[in-house]
């Protein structure tokens, strides 16, 4: 029987990196990443690999199921290791399909992933969202939408890569009421994935609300707080350490885990930390490198799996 909450993922879909290293065609969204420094590629991607195993290593030891996938020789993806960005999976069986806004990421996309998602789990239909890329409109995934999944609700900050059209039309697709918002940085230029200054997991809700404007906070909040989660309020530094970018899973059990990476946690006060550790296991993660180089972090590296297995099977 399985015990976990609707809101929580039961196992992870990750890729090991083959490629990776800061991304030209995304870095002009994302203030978050930074340039390689004139590092070696083999450089680049060891330390990427040995954080990527490190981290599904302590995720398998906290019980957690995780998927991996190698990524592919060909073609040369730089930000494979982040699958949440092209499918997302919802409780009633729907896998969905994202329009990806950087042209060397659309080739992301996986149908041996997909095909083994069937193969073991109760997937009931693909949604297919991804021909919104002729007409250069974009939303990715649960990087651009933070799902609430037990209230059917999706909040969504705009962004060059989350565009108004296609998120009401997923939002309206998955059945999910959509909250649409601007969410902005210290330098007061658009967050460019929403996942990166909020997060939802079963009893807590963390978000960064002076970033957003005064006149659209009340909306967001009073969703939340209707929600019956408690409230974490992030401030941008926070935000900058990469806060705003957990996942709280379940374990076989349905015990809670909250992932983020260490300078995530690093980041909160010691209420914060409480606050976490009253509802969950945290489980801070190194993820430096990673971060500094794609400007992304450990939620954008789970994709969550929320289909029903089938009986029967094992992942």
């Amino acid at each position: 029987m399985n015990t976990t909450p609707a809101q929580l993922p039961h196992a992870l879909v990750m890729i090991r990196p083959r490629s990776f290293g800061s991304n030209p065609q995304t870095i002009g969204s994302n203030t978050y990443q930074q340039t390689d420094e004139g590092l070696a590629e083999e450089e680049m991607n060891e330390q990427a690999r040995k954080e990527y195993d490190d981290m599904v290593a302590a995720l398998k030891k906290a019980d957690i199921t995780v998927l991996s996938f190698d990524d592919r020789t060909d073609p040369v993806c730089p930000d494979a290791i982040f699958p949440n960005n092209w499918f997302s999976t919802h409780p009633d069986g729907t896998l969905a399909l994202y329009p990806m806004m950087a042209k060397n990421r659309r080739t992301e996309r996986r149908q041996d992933i997909v095909d083994y998602l069937e193969a073991h789990y109760e997937l009931k239909q693909v949604v297919n969202f991804a021909p919104f890329e002729k007409g250069s409109r974009f939303l990715e995934g649960t990087g651009s939408m933070v799902f609430d999944h037990t209230h059917g609700i999706a909040y969504a900050c705009r962004s060059p890569r989350t565009q108004q059209e296609v998120f009401y039309k997923a939002c309206e697709t998955l059945g999910y009421k959509g909250i649409l918002f601007e969410a902005r940085d210290e330098g007061g230029r658009l967050i460019y994935h929403t996942n990166v200054m909020m997060w939802i997991g079963s009893n807590i809700a963390a978000l960064c609300l002076e970033a957003i404007p005064e006149k659209q906070r009340n909306e967001v909040l009073t969703s939340l707080e209707a929600s019956g989660r408690e409230i974490l309020l992030l401030t941008q530094k926070q935000v900058n350490s990469f806060a705003g970018n957990m996942l709280e899973v379940s374990d076989p059990e349905g015990s809670p885990h909250v992932v983020m990476s260490a300078a995530a946690w690093a980041s909160l006060d010691s209420k914060q930390q409480e606050l976490i550790k009253s509802q969950a296991h945290p489980l801070p993660l190194s993820l430096d490198h990673i971060e500094k180089y794609s400007g992304g972090s450990a939620r954008c590296m789970m994709a969550g799996i929320h289909l029903p297995l089938k009986p029967g099977a094992t992942p």
